[in-house]
């Protein structure tokens, strides 16, 4: 890897811990600034709208996973993928895994019954979009060339 294609150190670092960190930042947040919240616990339709997210997440993610799996390949955002999943959600969507992530933040911040988690939200989202996809949108390009355009042209970066 030459030095003007060396990734950002971001991309290094797990797109899920992006998320837990602004998480954790958004409950020191209510701490120290607390905006309005469900003190005791949200109400029963907030708290089943933020478990269905949750639950929904984490049955995308295991989704994605066994497809890259089944694939042999990679779900490292630095590391060289072998295989270009394009089934199942991947039809639909470019970074279904990345839509899970964000989807399972706001699950969480809905169960936690406040708002600094929905504040923070562009905080990860931002990193994803302006340094981890370019990243990964650049390293799939260079090793699947044309089927990698071909799918990029068909399918949308989030939704």
């Amino acid at each position: 890897m030459t030095a003007a294609a060396k990734p950002s150190p971001l991309v290094v670092v797990p797109p899920p811990l992006l998320f837990v960190t602004a998480f954790l930042a958004s409950l020191l947040l209510q701490r120290m600034v607390p905006l309005p919240s469900y003190a005791q616990a949200p109400p029963l339709p907030l708290r089943i709208a933020g478990a269905a997210l949750v639950a929904l997440a984490v049955l995308l993610v295991a989704g994605c996973m066994l497809l890259f799996l089944r694939a042999r390949t990679t779900i490292v955002p630095q590391a060289q993928a072998s295989s270009l999943v394009q089934q199942g959600p991947y039809r639909i969507s470019r970074n279904p895994m990345y839509v899970a992530l964000a989807s399972a933040y706001l699950g969480a911040a809905a169960l936690a019954g406040i708002l600094w988690p929905v504040i923070l939200l562009p905080v990860p989202l931002s990193i994803l979009q302006r340094v981890v996809i370019p990243f990964e949108e650049a390293t799939l390009r260079g090793v699947f060339g044309p089927t990698y355009d071909a799918y990029r042209a068909r399918v949308r970066r989030w939704l």
